[in-house]
C-alpha cells in the first residue's frame, strides 16, 4: 500500500484529509490577493481524495501533477468566463464534482487504501490445483 510510506498510522481517507488539510493551509497565502474562499478551500481538501485515489491506482504522480494542472487552469481560464453569482456558482458546483468523485472512491474503494483487492480465494485455489498437479498430486 502506497499510503502507508507517508502515513503509517492513517487509513487513505484519513491521510488524504490531513494531506487536504496541509494542501489548503499551503495555498493560505492567495488570502493576500483576495483569491481565496470557501469554497476553494473545500475543493482543495476534496481533490486531496481524488489524487490520492489517482496515484494508489497508477503509482504516477506524473498523472497526479497532469490532473492538477489541468484542474487548476479549468478553474483559472474557465472561472474568468463567469461574474458575481454565476461565478460563485460554478465555483460550488465544481466543489459538488470533487465531492461525488471523492464519496464515489470512498464508496467502490472503502477508506484503508483506495485500491480495490482482487478475490484472492479463487485465484489461491487455482494456483494450488495446478501445483499439486505439477507435482503429481493428483494421482490416487
Amino acid at each position: 500500500m502506497r499510503h502507508r510510506v507517508c502515513w503509517p498510522r492513517h487509513s487513505a481517507l484519513v491521510g488524504s484529509l490531513i494531506l487536504g488539510a496541509i494542501w489548503a493551509i499551503w495555498h493560505f497565502p492567495l488570502g493576500l490577493v483576495g483569491d481565496l474562499s470557501l469554497y476553494s478551500t473545500i475543493n482543495v481538501v476534496l481533490a486531496a481524495v481524488v489524487f490520492t485515489w489517482l496515484y494508489q491506482n497508477t503509482g504516477s504522480v506524473l498523472l497526479a501533477i497532469l490532473m492538477h494542472v489541468t484542474h487548476q487552469n479549468s478553474v483559472r481560464f474557465l472561472g474568468k468566463a463567469f461574474i458575481d453569482a454565476d461565478h460563485v456558482q460554478q465555483q460550488w458546483t465544481g466543489v459538488a464534482i470533487w465531492a461525488v468523485a471523492a464519496i464515489a472512491i470512498v464508496a467502490v474503494y472503502g477508506t484503508e487504501s483506495f485500491v480495490r483487492r482482487p478475490a484472492t480465494q479463487p485465484a489461491l485455489a487455482g494456483a494450488v490445483q495446478i501445483q499439486s498437479a505439477a507435482f503429481g498430486g493428483d494421482r490416487p
